[in-house]
């Protein structure tokens, strides 16, 4: 067993827009030799400053992965191993798909651009266009014996 930290400049994560590592890259690793393969199972993590998919704020966050696992061969068994793409691709995954500042944020008015989370606007809500097309259908349901209905979906 072994932890520690990392320079996040080790991974290869240039600061852009999206994603800014704010720390060291955090392990607990776990390896452990089979014949002549070595396992090594554990956990990463970091802090870093994400861009909301809602609003667009920048907010900190943790970013961890409990489920690291590789295994690889070993040539020879004095050799080091470096787990450097590894451990980036882990924690590049852990990143959130649609990262949030809050479960609850409201996000930008689609007209004028407010933070809804900071202001109120005064912009109605509009339907979307597409979703229009969907609120016009007749829909077939199945009821008893095999019979079909058709029956208008309601608002």
């Amino acid at each position: 067993d072994f932890e520690g930290e990392e320079p996040s400049s080790s991974l290869g994560l240039d600061a852009h827009d999206e994603v800014e590592p704010l720390g060291p890259i955090r392990y607990d690793l776990h390896a452990q030799r089979v014949g002549l393969e070595l396992i090594v199972t554990g956990a990463v993590g970091m802090r870093a400053a994400l861009m909301c998919a809602r609003c667009a704020c920048r907010f900190e966050t943790d970013i961890s992965d409990q489920s690291l696992f590789c295994e690889m061969e070993l040539k020879d068994p004095h050799t080091p191993v470096d787990l450097t793409g590894e451990v980036r691709e882990t924690i590049i995954l852990a990143f959130p798909t649609h990262p949030l500042c809050k479960p609850a944020c409201r996000g930008l008015c689609p007209r004028c651009g407010a933070d809804r989370n900071r202001e109120r606007c005064d912009c109605k809500e509009q339907a979307e266009p597409r979703a229009s097309v969907f609120d016009r259908l007749d829909v077939m349901e199945r009821i008893e014996h095999g019979r079909t209905q058709k029956k208008k979906i309601e608002k």
